[in-house]
């Protein structure tokens, strides 16, 4: 129920237990990092999950399957498909800390099918990051994916049978897993398979990582092999990291993520078909309250500050013409954002 802030941190020779803190409602909490200074920070989301219940995560090195001129769809799509066998298997492998975890996981049989190295993907193929040719690109390799995924869980259900909670489900084509697709951060991927983490773009060319044996350099492999092959030459446009991507850039999509990702957790729409198909609501447009939504991104406090000109605000539904004032007026912004940038489809 209570924060506390780290005063100090040292490094123990002995094991000591550690406690996970859940913050109610939100599930959200500030890192403090300076005397009045702090990020907000979220437990990780990238697959809505239910009580007790798990996802197996993978994730696809897209590097392995560019080239200057066109990616590798065939081995792409090999790849994908026995990627989705291999985490569907481990469902039925892997050991449980308890039966309840066992039982749920099994019921839904969720899977989460990303990808790391896109940075480093669109380096090799001569694109910007923040451009719009890396979005198009990004719309059809993760549609791709999305698909050859889809339909290689459909061809699991045919052999094996659909996830045993199907009938209980949204789903009316017969499917192995609930969900099939993330994206993942892959921190500690990317740092084993020496790939550019998740979508994210590359953070720096020249970084240290410290280790237990100490501290060493790290030089990215396509900013050497440049420097190498062009020792006089500035680097080309394509070479951009985090810190030289425009704010602009950044914070649009990273708040549009943030979200879809708020509204998944909170059942509000559900991912379906990647960037292009985009999402399909949970239910009728007319039962979603626009107070479900700005419960979903601001939290259950902000609900009472609602000022709304119609008699019943509280019934007012995504698709009402509303007249929310300040403070709330960014929310709808953001909700219209949303349905802007991304496919939203109603439920038939």
């Amino acid at each position: 129920p209570h924060n506390h802030k780290v005063i100090d941190i040292k490094e123990l020779s002995t094991s000591e237990d550690v406690y996970n803190g859940e913050v109610e409602d939100t599930h959200n909490y500030f890192v403090m990092c300076g005397e009045n200074d702090a990020i907000l920070s979220a437990n990780c989301g990238e697959t809505p999950l239910f009580s007790k219940e798990y996802c197996v995560l993978g994730s696809i090195n897209l590097f392995k399957f560019s080239s200057v001129k066109d990616w590798n769809w065939e081995g792409l799509e090999n790849t994908v498909s026995k990627s989705v066998r291999f985490l569907d298997n481990i469902i039925d492998k892997q050991a449980y800390p308890l039966k309840e975890f066992e039982i749920t996981h099994k019921g839904n049989r969720k899977i989460g099918l990303g990808v790391m190295g896109w940075a480093d993907s669109l380096i090799k193929r001569k694109i910007r990051y923040d451009s719009e040719e890396a979005l198009i690109e990004a719309e059809k390799v993760m549609e791709f994916i999305n698909k050859c995924a889809t339909e290689s869980s459909r061809k699991l259900a045919e052999e094996k049978g659909s996830f045993p909670n199907f009938d209980k489900s949204i789903f009316h084509i017969p499917i192995r897993n609930a969900t099939v697709t993330t994206i993942a951060p892959t921190g500690s991927l990317s740092i084993l398979a020496s790939s550019s983490s998740g979508i994210e773009p590359v953070y720096d060319f020249i970084t240290k990582q410290k280790r237990p044996v100490g501290e060493h350099e790290v030089i990215h492999p396509l900013y050497k092999k440049y420097k190498e092959e062009n020792p006089n030459k500035p680097l080309p446009d394509y070479f951009v990291t985090a810190k030289e991507i425009s704010d602009k850039y950044h914070i649009s999509y990273e708040l549009l993520a943030k979200v879809l990702q708020k509204l998944t957790r909170e059942g509000i729409i559900i991912s379906y078909q990647g960037v292009k198909g985009g999402y399909i609501l949970a239910r009728k447009p007319d039962q979603i309250k626009l107070s479900d939504v700005i419960y979903a991104i601001e939290g259950k406090s902000n609900i009472s500050l609602m000022n709304c000109e119609a008699e019943k605000p509280e019934m007012c539904n995504i698709f009402s013409t509303c007249t929310i004032k300040y403070p709330l007026a960014k929310i709808q912004d953001i909700i219209n954002n949303v349905f802007n940038d991304v496919t939203i489809s109603e439920i038939v």
